[in-house]
């Protein structure tokens, strides 16, 4: 099980507090067990800081395990927040880096870099991304056809197929069908009550109990900071390739720069945009990225949307982290 990948991986002697994402992984690595079966061996491996800045030491040691080169794509934290212009010279510094990994592909993968097909993969993935959003938005309605829970599944094919005409034809029958539920009056959550936000990474390991623990008190999870990520990077295909990498490296320095100042107000927002009547922080255990600030952050936004909220402290991976009595009493009582 779960727990076994995890107790093979703290006797390789790593901390039970680096991320579970990562202590699941290598886990895996470690016990050749996956309920998927596992994946291929990397032929390479690609890290870009924008996403996590702790990512690094994990892919660090896959590249050790794998015997396999490494590329590190740096995205400078500015510290000001997507609302901001970036400063140019960091943009510039992100763009000759993905020059430099071009380079590096074509040097590792023995291939020349192919425009044309670049430029339609971007096609693609620019329209994966403009339907993901579309789909988000038809939570606004009340009650709302697609719940947080719908949405991590949903996002498969964007995460892992981005750029395939498969992702564009999936999301165009999915925005239809959420269409076709509002029409009906069919909720996500039958008699939807409460609609909440949640905020940071999915309970991944117990997504079924926290689900049940929600619906049976008619709370759907409305909005969030994870799945809208999928849709934050993506940018029109243009026949310069200078200006697709700079349009990608502004929006990865912008998108992706340390925000907590910031995060109050998206959550203020989104309780605005979507008739929000709670929101939930979650205070992760393994993630000290995405809980930095959380108890300020719960103050102003309450300050801001006069709407209280709850933060609750569990983990985005390790069973061991989640206690479901103790969420459905705090839940309870909020």
């Amino acid at each position: 099980g779960l727990g076994d990948v995890y107790k093979r991986q703290e006797a390789q002697g790593y901390a039970q507090d680096i991320c579970s994402y990562a202590r699941c992984d290598l886990g895996y690595r470690y016990t050749n067990k996956s309920p998927i079966g596992g994946i291929p061996a990397p032929d390479l491996l690609i890290y870009s800081s924008a996403q996590c800045f702790t990512l690094f030491k994990w892919f660090e040691e896959l590249a050790r395990f794998y015997q396999v080169p490494i590329f590190v794509l740096d995205v400078p934290g500015q510290g000001r927040g997507w609302r901001a212009e970036p400063e140019r010279s960091a943009v510039l510094y992100v763009k000759e880096q993905l020059y430099q990994m071009i380079e590096w592909l074509e040097d590792k993968l023995g291939e020349k870099f192919k425009l044309e097909k670049f430029k339609e993969t971007v096609r693609l993935s620019y329209e994966s991304a403009r339907l993901w959003y579309l789909i988000l938005l038809t939570a606004q309605n009340i009650p709302s056809p697609i719940s947080l829970f719908e949405q991590y599944f949903a996002m498969a094919p964007i995460v892992d197929q981005r750029g395939r005409k498969v992702v564009v034809d999936f999301y165009q029958e999915l925005l239809e069908e959420l269409k076709q539920r509002i029409a009906k009056g069919i909720a996500s959550v039958p008699g939807e009550k409460y609609r909440f936000w949640w905020d940071g990474l999915p309970l991944w390991q117990s997504l079924r109990d926290f689900y049940d623990i929600l619906k049976e008190r008619k709370i759907c999870l409305v909005a969030n900071n994870y799945t809208r990520a999928w849709c934050q990077l993506s940018f029109e295909p243009r026949d310069d390739l200078d200006a697709m990498l700079e349009d990608y490296a502004y929006r990865l320095v912008r998108n992706f720069d340390p925000m907590i100042r910031e995060r109050s107000l998206d959550i203020a927002e989104a309780i605005k945009q979507f008739k929000l009547n709670g929101f939930i922080l979650h205070s992760d255990h393994s993630c000290r990225f995405l809980s930095l600030g959380l108890i300020d952050t719960l103050k102003k936004v309450q300050e801001l949307s006069g709407v209280p909220g709850l933060l609750l402290d569990t983990d985005h991976g390790d069973p061991r982290l989640y206690q479901s009595e103790q969420i459905r009493n705090r839940i309870d009582a909020y």
